[in-house]
């Protein structure tokens, strides 16, 4: 009686499980893009380092919501890659810092499920675990640069891949 039990709720949850793995969207590559740019943030317009575009005023004005205590955002770089590679990948604006990802899926409320770590000339400073939505960027603060701090921005992206604004760094 035990083992029929067990095979009838072994056999529903293998039904209740493919159905909700037929109900979810299949994800291809390329179809979701990570997003990332390196930011220098500066109090002062003096402090502004030369050679580098402003970030663009909706981007301006999300780091200042953020970073209250900066007033000056230039894009130092910034790249995207395709998410649901069956390997890892790179977001690298920089060739100093950069972030690695690795694509573990969806959650149940629609969101991205990815493991972090940011590199710093070579290796990993930060590993972490983040749940990305649309919509949602996630800001990492990072050093004192110059006369401000770097700033590091990710967010999805739908569709193929964007053409960077800058392709400094």
């Amino acid at each position: 009686m035990g083992a029929v039990r067990f095979i009838g709720v072994l056999l529903g949850t293998l039904f209740f499980t493919s159905a909700l793995a037929e109900e979810a969207p299949k994800e291809t590559e390329g179809s979701k893009r990570l997003w990332g740019a390196l930011i220098f943030a500066s109090k002062e317009a003096g402090d502004k380092r030369p050679g580098f575009a402003d970030a663009d005023a909706e981007l301006a004005a999300t780091l200042g919501k953020v970073f209250a205590e900066f007033h000056h955002f230039q894009v130092l770089g910034e790249d995207d890659e395709a998410l649901f590679k069956t390997t890892h990948s790179w977001v690298a604006p920089s060739k100093q810092l950069c972030v690695k990802f690795d694509s573990k899926g969806r959650t149940k409320d629609g969101g991205i499920k990815l493991d972090l770590q940011l590199w710093n000339q070579g290796k990993a400073i930060v590993k972490t675990d983040a749940v990305f939505k649309k919509d949602s960027p996630v800001f990492i603060e990072g050093p004192e640069w110059a006369k401000g701090r770097l700033l590091y921005i990710l967010k999805l992206k739908d569709g193929q891949r964007a053409t960077p604004a800058s392709d400094q760094g």
